[in-house]
């Protein structure tokens, strides 16, 4: 979440909200900014990284799948392109 660092009681409500057609099995902070999310099928995971970016509070909510080689690095990001 760019721009944002709300506790983590706060993102996993928002997630669940958004997501509630889904299962989800676990929300956890891994850092400032950063949260994974654990969802109960593959297929949901991925209806999920279709739309790609969301917002929270105005703030860009970047979504991405998991994989060994991620780059949790968000320190990275300059610029974000959004259309308006």
């Amino acid at each position: 979440m760019l721009g944002a660092n709300p506790p983590l009681g706060v993102i996993e409500g928002y997630v669940r909200r958004i997501w509630s057609q889904f299962v989800i099995y676990k929300v956890v902070a891994a850092r400032k900014g950063l949260c994974l999310v654990r969802f109960g099928a593959m297929a949901d995971k991925d209806e999920v990284l279709k739309k790609g970016i969301y917002y929270f509070d105005h703030k860009p909510f970047i979504v991405k799948a998991w994989s060994e080689n991620l780059d949790l690095d968000t320190d990275t990001i300059r610029s974000l392109p959004i259309w308006v």
